[in-house]
């Protein structure tokens, strides 16, 4: 593997980092195919989120090899960055509170939030803020009420790692 530490500069044009390249792009292919086949009904899983998680990984951490590459547009790594790490958190500890909140098909602040994740698509800075901002509120609320204060808490964290991704 390729390291880019800040003690060394890498060469994106040399053949080894055009390999590099080649795999990580293949990489981030295979979640990508992985995620577009994931069954939203299914979606909380064990072996779903077992599979989804480790391709996660795998790409991130290809994805951060190549950072001084400009390999990947901002934006996809940026959407990239925010769906792992929202998965990870929502498939680990936060699981047994998933389960819960993802059954409130009621709220369209939950469906927003967990399944459409419409922020990325706004054009400006502030309005994905905004939207991040109102309804994770909003999420966090029914949090609160559905599982307990605690989780909520532990959402907010969450939220906190988003807004300042989003520059927020």
């Amino acid at each position: 593997m390729i390291s880019s530490s800040s003690a060394y500069s890498v060469n994106c044009r040399s053949g080894l980092v055009k390999d590099e390249i080649r795999k990580c792009t293949k990489t981030v292919h295979d979640f990508q195919d992985s995620h577009q086949r994931m069954d939203g009904n299914r979606w909380l899983e064990p072996s779903v989120s077992r599979e989804l998680n480790a391709k996660c990984e795998d790409a991130m951490n290809c994805l951060h090899l190549l950072d001084s590459c400009s390999v990947f547009e901002d934006d996809d790594i940026l959407w990239l960055e925010d769906f792992c790490d929202s998965y990870q958190f929502l498939t680990g500890n936060f699981y047994e509170c998933a389960l819960k909140i993802d059954k409130n098909q009621r709220d369209p602040c939950v469906q927003h939030y967990l399944v459409n994740s419409p922020y990325f698509m706004l054009g400006t800075s502030s309005e994905r803020c905004q939207m991040l901002k109102s309804d994770g509120s909003c999420v966090k609320s029914v949090i609160n009420s559905t599982c307990s204060p605690s989780s909520s808490n532990e959402f907010q964290n969450l939220l906190d790692r988003q807004m300042i991704r989003m520059k927020c």
